[in-house]
């Protein structure tokens, strides 16, 4: 409590040695951006949480004051402290680790690529592994909408917990494509539906 009303006097001291006379109602955005920039990050953040609790109350702001208050703030927190630079072992983990995902990733990749290579168009041989990557490689992700409409099946066909319900042998999808390294449409098939 006791930062509040520090923080709501030194306002109306600050203000009042700027010429501002008036009431709350009576603060202009230019005189309020003006006092915050002069302040401290807390002395902002108490000050916002003052006029808005205020004008929750009583609304006798200004639009374009109040607008100014519940927006972004113009001081920021900076860390008092710097972090501890890493030493030369955890730079040698993080390259290691780096590398790691970098050489696993790419040989998913081309692994879906050489699957590619063996599909064909999903609608016309179904949607197995090789011919979703098929899909990838020739037109790119799409969605579980795109999909289904492109089959003409109805709104709403995926399911987050398998791959899809209906008819027809849209069930045999992979649900693993995640891995292969290319962006998997099939996720898709599962946040649509989230």
């Amino acid at each position: 409590m006791e930062m509040y009303v520090n923080a709501a006097r030194a306002m109306v001291k600050a203000l009042d040695a700027g010429g501002f006379t008036g009431s709350a109602a009576a603060l202009s955005r230019a005189r309020l951006a003006e006092h915050w920039w002069g302040v401290s990050h807390q002395a902002e953040a108490v000050g916002r949480r003052m006029l808005s609790a205020f004008d929750e109350q009583v609304p006798l702001l200004r639009p374009e004051v109040r607008e100014l208050v519940r927006g972004r703030a113009f001081n920021r927190t900076v860390a008092r402290t710097p972090l501890a630079p890493y030493g030369e072992r955890e730079w040698q983990q993080l390259q290691e680790a780096c590398r790691t995902v970098v050489q696993e990733s790419y040989t998913a990749h081309r692994r879906a690529l050489s699957a590619a290579e063996e599909g064909q168009d999903p609608r016309q041989g179904g949607w197995t592994e090789p011919n979703v990557h098929w899909q990838l490689v020739h037109h790119g992700p799409i969605t579980a909408d795109e999909i289904g409409a492109d089959l003409g099946w109805s709104a709403g066909w995926g399911t987050p917990e398998g791959p899809c319900t209906g008819t027809g042998d849209h069930r045999a999808v992979p649900r693993r494509l995640h891995d292969t390294g290319l962006p998997a449409p099939l996720r898709h098939l599962h946040r649509d539906r989230a």
